[in-house]
């Protein structure tokens, strides 16, 4: 039996089963943990698997469908995650068929965007500046560890 926890406000998908979470397009099944899968990514996962099957022209200005490379870095980052006290993430499809993750803590947020060539970017923001952008390499899960590490000490200045 899967406990089930009321949040609000509720979300579109409360009543999916989160014991196994199936995205229509991709036959990977992640079987989750419900008293060691932390709560945000939970939630983060049935997002991205709605996201991962929206239809072409989702925008309705001839969006495509997030790519299965977006959506695949955005799973492995996702399940790399070593960070458990996450609040959830905003998860949205950018156009060009990536995906964004974003988080905010206090005075800062952090942007990744996975983008549909394989390509991974991010945005560093403090007091609602942008402070730090680049590139990374989404098999770097160390690099997106670091950044993750920066956002949730909020009290710690970045020094680059």
């Amino acid at each position: 039996m899967i406990p089930t926890v009321e949040k609000e406000p509720k979300r579109f998908w409360e009543n999916t089963d989160i014991s196994s979470l199936t995205a229509i397009r991709y036959s990977e099944v992640i079987s989750l943990r419900p008293d060691y899968t932390p709560h945000w990514l939970k939630d983060a996962l049935i997002t991205l698997f709605h996201i991962a099957s929206l239809p072409e022209n989702w925008d309705s200005y001839g969006g495509p469908t997030p790519s299965s490379t977006a959506v695949n870095n955005a799973l492995t980052f996702m399940r790399a995650v070593q960070v458990e006290d996450l609040p959830v993430p905003n998860i949205v499809p950018v156009p060009g068929g990536g995906i964004q993750i974003e988080w905010s803590i206090a005075h800062r947020e952090l942007e990744l965007e996975f983008l549909s060539d394989g390509s991974v970017e991010y945005l560093e923001m403090e007091d609602e500046k942008p402070i730090h952008e680049d590139k990374i390499e989404p098999a770097n899960t160390s690099q997106l560890q670091s950044l993750l590490l920066w956002l949730t000490h909020a009290t710690t200045r970045k020094t680059r």
